[in-house]
């Protein structure tokens, strides 16, 4: 059994995310923290007001996140996004900008 698949039987209700900079983005500092376990029930919205507050964003400065090169729907449950997009590996990754930046 991989590691991601003892985390998930240990957290049932909980997405394992790794949340990345943008390799093109040098404006937004990096995160302490990489790897987060989600509550399935959390829109995209939360977890980037979440983001938000950890970067200490001024307000005027605006935050993308994205997955797999596109921009999930601020509405969407982590539960539908994980089953939509995590990879191979189990993990859903999410990378974030201050600009569009895609590739």
């Amino acid at each position: 059994m991989n590691p991601v698949h003892k985390l998930l039987a240990k957290h049932p209700k909980k997405v394992p995310i790794i949340l990345q900079r943008d390799l093109h983005c040098n404006d937004l500092p990096e995160l302490s923290r990489r790897k987060y376990l989600v509550p399935l029930d959390v829109t995209v919205s939360h977890f980037l007001y979440y983001i938000r507050r950890q970067l200490s964003v001024p307000p005027h400065i605006s935050i993308f996140i994205y997955v797999n090169q596109t921009l999930p729907s601020l509405q969407q449950p982590m539960s539908l996004l994980y089953e939509e997009e995590q990879s191979s590996d189990g993990i859903l990754y999410f990378y974030y900008a201050s600009e569009h930046t895609f590739g």
